[in-house]
């Protein structure tokens, strides 16, 4: 596994908050998170999947819980906004926010010169998503997930 050097991601930092109803007013809770990326990762689904509902699905006999943001569309949300990041902006932390109807993540830059959201533009970050993903993942074969694919489990969340 490559890890990604230190010169890269020298001011990586995450700065996690959940807030009460739909706007910024009141901060619920909040973490700055500075690990290593592949662990910030962890710790920015943890905090999501702490700070958001969980329904319970009936399965037979069994109780399900089944979460508000599909872990896998999480998953993806995250990985993209740590690898799309611009680390050069020294002081801009990525930003991930839990609304009581939404969540927002939001990461210092813009795309690469040259590209646009309609071309093939996430496939610039595949040696630190390489990184963050698991071993024999979609990812680390570099093959990410579309933000297009990964938004699909969200439309069968019951609401």
């Amino acid at each position: 596994m490559e890890i990604p050097s230190p010169q890269w991601t020298g001011d990586a930092r995450i700065r996690a908050s959940v807030f009460a109803g739909q706007d910024r007013t009141q901060i619920l809770d909040t973490q700055e998170i500075t690990s290593y990326l592949p662990t910030a990762v962890d710790e920015v689904i943890a905090f999501v999947q702490r700070n958001t509902r969980r329904a319970i699905l009936v399965t037979g006999i069994r109780n399900e819980g089944v979460p508000e943001i599909p872990l896998i569309a999480l998953r993806e949300a995250v990985i993209n906004a740590v690898v799309h990041a611009d680390y050069g902006q020294h002081g801009s932390p990525l930003r991930v926010a839990v609304f009581s109807d939404r969540l927002e993540i939001e990461n210092p830059g813009g795309l690469p010169p040259g590209l646009t959201l309609d071309e093939d533009w996430y496939r610039h970050g595949t040696t630190l998503r390489a990184t963050l993903s698991p071993p024999g993942s979609m990812s680390r074969r570099k093959q990410g997930t579309s933000p297009k694919r990964a938004a699909e489990p969200l439309r069968k969340v019951p609401h």
